[in-house]
């Protein structure tokens, strides 16, 4: 089943991330499961036959219960690994950047929506 983030945060979240951030951003289908991909040919398993481009393990809990309740979402992920053994940097490094961003991007969403 998918769950489509609304339309108008996903503009308020790419702003954001344009105006506060400077990692890159992308837009995509987002699997949701119950396991942490890091084999390389599960990920590639995943991606022909749901056509993702990133798994993750929480957002379609949160994306399913905004549905049922017709609550406007958009689901923000930093990407901490490609499941490939391509990044070197340790896990805690990578997530704690990854929550600073997170946090100025969100910050600045209800900045914008506080201000309309």
């Amino acid at each position: 089943m998918a769950f489509p983030a609304d339309e108008t945060l996903k503009q308020l979240v790419k702003k954001a991330i344009k105006e506060t951030t400077t990692v890159s951003c992308m837009e995509g289908r987002v699997a949701s499961g119950d396991q942490f991909i890091a084999d390389h040919d599960k990920k590639q398993w995943i991606r022909d036959t749901f056509h993702a481009d990133v798994t993750e393990m929480e957002g379609a809990a949160i994306a399913h219960t905004c549905y049922i309740n017709k609550t406007p979402f958009v689901i923000i992920r930093a990407i901490s690994d490609k499941a490939d053994g391509s990044d070197v940097r340790e896990y805690f490094e990578v997530e704690r950047e990854a929550a600073h961003n997170c946090a100025q991007v969100v910050e600045q969403v209800l900045r914008s929506v506080q201000n309309n």
